[in-house]
């Protein structure tokens, strides 16, 4: 009873265990201010943010899926299984648009890295940014429609 007890605590301690990241805001919506908004999945733990759009054969054009890293750094990204084209967006702390990788190869294992370090990740369907006309510098909007 005891080396099983013990084992119990050590797996609830263990930093392996997938948890949210703390003071992440409750997000389901993203907004380019002169634009159109997402409707996101969130992806805080490493297992979502593995997985990310994985296997997937369909995206609607108002849909994504918002990955959120703990701090910002150089965050890379790769296709492998992913059976959709998409258009990666990564963002700055502030929301900002650092760094745009457009209509990406479905399964694809090449290696996708940003020039400038990002907080968050943004996966559309491959082509929105050129139809959007989303560039560098542009700030989107995380909004929630649950009120507090």
């Amino acid at each position: 009873m005891g080396i099983l007890l013990c084992a119990l605590v050590w797996a609830l301690s263990s930093p392996c265990i997938a948890k949210p990241l703390k003071m992440v805001p409750v997000v389901d919506e993203v907004c380019i201010e002169t634009g159109p908004c997402f409707s996101v999945t969130l992806a805080q733990t490493d297992a979502a943010r593995a997985k990310g759009l994985m296997y997937r054969s369909f995206l609607a054009p108002q849909e994504g899926m918002l990955f959120v890293f703990e701090k910002e750094d150089i965050h890379s990204f790769w296709m492998k299984d992913t059976l959709i084209s998409l258009d990666i967006v990564w963002l700055s702390a502030t929301q900002r648009v650092v760094y745009i990788e457009t209509q990406t190869v479905p399964m694809s294992t090449r290696s996708l890295v940003p020039t400038a370090k990002s907080k968050y990740v943004l996966e559309v369907v491959g082509g929105t940014a050129k139809r959007l006309g989303l560039k560098v510098g542009d700030r989107l909007d995380f909004r929630s429609s649950k009120t507090p």
